[in-house]
């Protein structure tokens, strides 16, 4: 039976916690960075990060983690932090790289700047 008072459940979530609570920092660097992006108007820049790091890095290192190592279900508790902390690491990258920075969002009401014949060329 799955509930509080099992300790089966209890010892895999406290296993769960030892992995993943020391990383929780990259999980909300992530959050903060992607809060950033989004309120810059780089809704995609946030969006590609959060992809990336679901199908691209936990997916895979779970499914590896722990159908191709011994680690079992540790394998799908690493994935997290794997996860997390490669999103960091782009987070990272793309807030040094700074083209978030653009302005994406006009205000309404106002137009496109048109092209001068200098800017043009």
């Amino acid at each position: 039976m799955i509930g509080p008072d099992n300790p089966e459940l209890i010892a895999e979530a406290v296993r769960l916690n030892r992995i993943c609570f020391p990383f929780l920092g990259t999980m909300a660097l992530v959050q903060v960075l992607n809060g950033v992006f989004r309120g810059a108007g780089s809704t995609r820049q946030a969006m590609t990060i959060s992809i990336a790091m679901q199908w691209l890095l936990q997916l895979p290192s779970a499914a590896l983690l722990s159908l191709a190592t011994a680690l079992g279900v540790l394998g799908v508790w690493w994935s997290y932090p794997i996860a997390n902390s490669g999103a960091a690491l782009l987070c990272l990258i793309w807030l040094a790289k700074g083209p978030w920075r653009k302005n994406l969002v006009r205000p309404a009401g106002e137009e496109e700047p048109a092209e001068t014949e200098a800017s043009a060329r």
